[in-house]
């Protein structure tokens, strides 16, 4: 429903919006970030590869804090398909998400 949702309202928005994909960033980091600070009006700085070292030794609240002080990594990319079985009962739900969204389909 949330993502249906947000279908509905994203072009009523009035602002753009810059879709990020965590499968697109995994594989092109470089390219994808440059096109999100591109889109912020900013421009790449070297530093920015190193993101993950910025957090290192220090205190981030949230449970997702060991992994914001490491680089990113391919490992979650398709990890939902371990839970294929448990979506079967939406999956006709989902479908219609899932090909606006650009994802193949399960």
């Amino acid at each position: 429903e949330v993502m249906g949702w947000w279908r509905q309202v994203r072009p009523l928005l009035g602002n753009p919006v810059f879709a990020l994909r965590y499968e697109r960033v995994v594989a092109g980091f470089e390219a994808e970030t440059r096109a999100l600070l591109g889109f912020l009006g900013l421009g790449w700085v070297e530093a920015v590869r190193g993101f993950h070292r910025g957090a290192a030794g220090r205190y981030i609240a949230s449970p997702s804090r060991r992994q914001v002080a490491q680089p990113l990594y391919a490992g979650s990319v398709a990890r939902w398909r371990r839970f294929a079985g448990e979506f079967a009962p939406v999956e006709a739900v989902l479908a219609p998400l899932v090909e606006a969204f650009g994802y193949p389909p399960a």
